[in-house]
């Protein structure tokens, strides 16, 4: 899994839009936190917020129905390289990652939950529309 905190996005644009012309012009730049973060991670994150279990396993034993959920999910790239933004321009994130701060992460998604934010209620109904694993 991946995610790059809206703070360090924005500064990695002002850090492109302040380097030397010669090292930005005509070049594309991936912004990616420092290292990608497994299921277990998460997992193990999640436990502890929580204070629940979570049992990873194979997706091997997964329904056709509930792989196509997953792919709905997650069918996408998830952690590109940074190395060439952070070379040229010394940009760095600063914001800690999903798995180190899931606390912050969970409560701001509950509070944006709680005042039934536009993002929050189309990424329930998206998911809602798929169905879910069982």
């Amino acid at each position: 899994m991946h995610g790059t905190h809206v703070h360090d996005v924005a500064s990695a644009y002002v850090a492109i839009a302040s380097a030397a012309r010669q090292d930005v012009v005509d070049q594309i730049f991936n912004i990616s936190s420092n290292r990608y973060e497994t299921s277990a991670q998460v997992a193990a994150a999640v436990e502890k917020s929580y204070g629940i279990k979570i049992e990873l396993f194979s997706s091997r034993s997964w329904s056709e129905t509930q792989m196509d959920f997953v792919q709905y999910l997650m069918d996408f790239s998830q952690w590109v390289d940074s190395s060439k933004l952070r070379t040229k321009t010394g940009w760095k994130d600063c914001m800690p990652s999903f798995t180190e701060d899931f606390d912050r992460y969970r409560r701001v998604y509950e509070a944006f939950a709680k005042e039934n934010d536009e993002r929050v209620m189309k990424t329930k109904e998206r998911v809602a529309a798929k169905g879910s694993i069982k």
